[in-house]
Formats: structure tokens, C-alpha cells, sequence
């Protein structure tokens, strides 16, 4: 039942996202002929091309924002809900699949975005620019100076880190909303406000267990002799790269499995909040 769950989920949504998608590669399209030259009128072309790609732009990102809020807050909690709760679906997958649809437009906004962005400047303008050759030169130097010190595992270690944490995050952020939204449900009058205070209450209460817990953010910075660790708890001095990465492997593995400890609690939070807790208007 997950399974269709989530294809109707999808559906629904593409019917909003698809064409602001199309939208904003073809007029990236259209944007780079104008600004190359290559289309007549070029004078007001120009300004209103680069006006509808900056709406689209901004536009992608907002709607998919509001979208995936509005479609939590309307099957699940408003008028909908009285059908979406008489299903034959526990109440964790109505919640799982809401996330798994909401990851993957977030992902795909992203890469529409990036596709926009290549089609605009070109990809061989991008590549061939003073800023992609300098970053070029930088990882090559940084790779061959960590083969040199048998450190690639652990940089390919840390990318891979890096990813599982950044979708760790993405699912923490949203699952905040779903859970402020289920608690915001529970008030009688002004759900609204109550759910952006139990938002922000939520977002405190993780800064302040992250903080407790792993010490803070946690400043990293080149000094003349090697690597430097900052922190609240004063400075470490690191010599060498293979050092480097197996102190911030450590950190990234801290930060990605209390990520996902955050995201259970508030995954279950939500669930049960919805199955025993549901207050329908």
C-alpha cells in the first residue's frame, strides 16, 4: 500500500511541478539565445527574459516549499484527512510516503535547477570559466597529495558521509514540519500559529542537544604548520592530511547518526501523534 501511497502522492504533485520544470529549461534555452545574441530585439528581449527566468527560478523553490507543506497539511490534517484516515494505511506510511515524495522533488528541483544553470551559461562557458579551472586544480592537487599519504579511502569515505548526512538533513528539516504540523493540529483555535511555534521549539531543542552532545559548530581552518580544529572546547592542532580526514570522519559519523536519531524520534513522534492524537476540523 506504500507503494501506492507514494505513485498517487507523485502524481498529484507532478501535475504542479512537471510544467514549472519545463518551464524554466526552456526559457533557460530561450535566456541563452538572447543573451548571446542570437535572437532579434535583443534591447527589452533581454529584460524580460532574465525577469520570467529569475520568477522561475525563485518560483521552483517556493512552490516546492509550499507544496510539500500544503500537501501535508491538507490530506493528513484538514479536510481530507477524514478520507486519507478511513484507508486501510497505517498512519506511518501515510507519513513515510509524504517524505519519500518530498525528497525526491526536492532532489529533482535541484537538478532542474543545475540543468537550468548549464543551459543558460553553457557548459562550455562554465568549464572553461577562471572559477571551475581554479577548483579543477584544487581537488586534483588535494587528491594527489592524499594518494601520496594513503588517504583516498578516507576521503571517499568522507564524500560518501557527506552524502548519506546531507539527506539525512534534508529528511530532519522536513520531518520538523511534520511533526510541528501534528502538533500544531492539536490546538482548537489558531493551528496555524501553534505549528510554526512548535516549528521553532523543535529547531531549539535539536541546536541545543547538538550543541551538548557534539560541542557546537565546529570551525575547520588551514595554519601555517597543518590543520587546525576549533571548537568550543579550545583548538587541536593536526599535522597531515590523513590525521585531518580521520578527525573529520569522525565528526561527520557523529553528526550523521544523531541526524538520524532526530529523524526517527520525529518520524514515530508523528506517526502516533496522528494515529492516537488526530483532531480533524
Amino acid at each position: 500500500m506504500l507503494g501506492r501511497l507514494i505513485k498517487y502522492e507523485l502524481l498529484a504533485t507532478g501535475r504542479v511541478f512537471l510544467p514549472i520544470y519545463a518551464a524554466l529549461v526552456v526559457m533557460s534555452a530561450v535566456a541563452r539565445l538572447v543573451l548571446t545574441g542570437d535572437l532579434v530585439n535583443r534591447g527589452m528581449s533581454t529584460f524580460f527574459v532574465v525577469l520570467i527566468l529569475v520568477i522561475l527560478f525563485t518560483g521552483t523553490w517556493v512552490v516546492t516549499l509550499v507544496m510539500n507543506i500544503r500537501r501535508f497539511w491538507n490530506n493528513l490534517l484538514g479536510r481530507e484527512g477524514y478520507l486519507m484516515h478511513v484507508l486501510p494505511v497505517h498512519s506511518w506510511e501515510h507519513v513515510l510516503s509524504k517524505l519519500i515524495c518530498a525528497m525526491a522533488w526536492i532532489l529533482l528541483s535541484g537538478v532542474v535547477t543545475l540543468l537550468s544553470l548549464f543551459l543558460l551559461l553553457g557548459v562550455h562557458t562554465m568549464f572553461q570559466s577562471p572559477q571551475w579551472q581554479s577548483l579543477t586544480q584544487l581537488w586534483n592537487g588535494m587528491w594527489s597529495e592524499l594518494q601520496r599519504n594513503d588517504s583516498a579511502v578516507s576521503m571517499v569515505l568522507f564524500l560518501v558521509e557527506s552524502g548519506i548526512t546531507a539527506l539525512l538533513n534534508m529528511a530532519g528539516a522536513i520531518m520538523s514540519a511534520y511533526a510541528a504540523m501534528c502538533v500544531g493540529q492539536l490546538a482548537n483555535r489558531h493551528r496555524v500559529w501553534a505549528s510554526i511555534g512548535a516549528y521553532f521549539g523543535i529547531e531549539i531543542v535539536e541546536s541545543l542537544i547538538t550543541r551538548l552532545l557534539l560541542g557546537g559548530p565546529i570551525r575547520r581552518y588551514f595554519g601555517g604548520d597543518g590543520y587546525v580544529f576549533w571548537n568550543y572546547g579550545g583548538q587541536t592542532q593536526i599535522t597531515g592530511p590523513s590525521v585531518y580526514l580521520t578527525q573529520l570522519n569522525h565528526q561527520l559519523l557523529s553528526s550523521l547518526l544523531l541526524s538520524l536519531v532526530f529523524c526517527v524520534i520525529l518520524f514515530f513522534a508523528s506517526q502516533w501523534l496522528l494515529s492516537k492524537k488526530l483532531n480533524l476540523q
